[in-house]
């Protein structure tokens, strides 16, 4: 063992091998497949992956999302979001208005020309999926992984989002978009 690495000992046993390997490379898999789909999504769209997936999640809940529970459902800070959402609202994706029943908070709601830049990303962002992610894994293994993934999903997510009608868990609802999902319903 590298001298970098701490000793098992029966309070911290060891991770084994192939277990930190599948760690590792489901890390590198993430992370290559998200740099490709935000790349080829600039590219033919002129829309971040980011940005993307902002607008999916408005189109997904259908009605105005409160900022704080956008930046929660995205794992950002939500200064992040403010200034994303802000950009967005600039481009006229996106609009925010004053939260009538909290006059201290802001909710975010699609545009019409944000509908239609989904309706024109979600072609480029399927393709992407399939040529870079599903096209590479047999029905089994996709179901394996979706077992996999989903337990993991549920072991980390915090009870208080698990509940009906609360936030969706960050891990959850970065699904939405990361699957492009075709059920996305704007009108």
């Amino acid at each position: 063992m590298r001298d970098y690495m701490p000793q098992a000992t029966p309070m911290q046993p060891a991770i084994e091998a192939t277990r930190l390997e599948a760690w590792s490379l489901f890390l590198r898999a993430h992370s290559d497949v998200i740099r490709v789909l935000d790349r080829e999504l600039e590219e033919k769209r002129g829309l971040s992956l980011t940005a993307f997936d902002v607008l999916v999640h408005l189109g997904h809940r259908g009605n105005p999302w409160r900022m704080h529970e956008l930046a929660e459902s995205l794992v950002l800070s939500r200064s992040g979001a403010t200034r994303l959402v802000e950009k967005l609202e600039r481009d006229g994706l996106v609009t925010r208005t004053i939260d009538e029943g909290d006059r201290r908070g802001i909710q975010v709601s699609l545009t019409p020309h944000g509908i239609k830049t989904i309706r024109r990303a979600l072609p480029v962002h399927h393709r992407g999926i399939r040529d870079h992610f599903t096209q590479h894994l047999t029905d089994t293994e996709a179901a394996h992984l979706c077992s996999a993934l989903t337990k993991i999903i549920a072991a980390n997510t915090p009870v208080d989002h698990r509940a009906i009608g609360g936030t969706p868990a960050p891990a959850a609802s970065s699904r939405v978009a990361a699957t492009g999902s075709s059920r996305l319903e704007v009108s």
